[in-house]
């Protein structure tokens, strides 16, 4: 066999060794998260294991749709979309100014979530219509 071809050999091996010993810890969630009817246009979706048993997930939402590895277990959800007040302009120096951004979602949605899921093995679709 010729150096190339046992380099490839070898990286067809390595792949087929990756791919049978993926985390079977984690699952993936995907779908759409909407706010009355309309798609959270830019946020962050949050799980928290509720036994404190595995890491925290956090992935952006963007224009409605989300996908996120998380832990197989029972997690509290955190919906977030902080917004720029209105009349607020952007600086040319980003500084944390809480007085120019609000929070898009209720608090009964984030700082306040009662919102639970539980992460099973594999992909699995799951959205978020959360009402007004």
């Amino acid at each position: 066999m010729t150096l190339p071809r046992v380099r490839l050999a070898a990286a067809a091996l390595a792949v087929a060794l990756l791919a049978g010993c993926q985390d079977k810890s984690f699952g993936v969630l995907k779908g759409r998260v909407t706010f009355g009817g309309q798609p959270v246009k830019d946020g962050v979706i949050q799980f928290f294991p509720v036994a404190r048993d595995a890491p925290t997930a956090n992935c952006f939402i963007k224009d409605g749709e989300y996908t996120c590895r998380v832990p197989i277990t029972k997690h509290r959800v955190v919906i977030s979309s902080p917004q720029r007040s209105a009349g607020a302009k952007p600086s040319a120096a980003p500084t944390l100014d809480e007085s120019r951004v609000t929070e898009a979602i209720p608090a009964k949605y984030n700082v306040k979530s009662e919102l639970t899921i539980e992460v099973k093995r594999g992909e699995v679709e799951h959205n978020f219509d959360l009402a007004r």
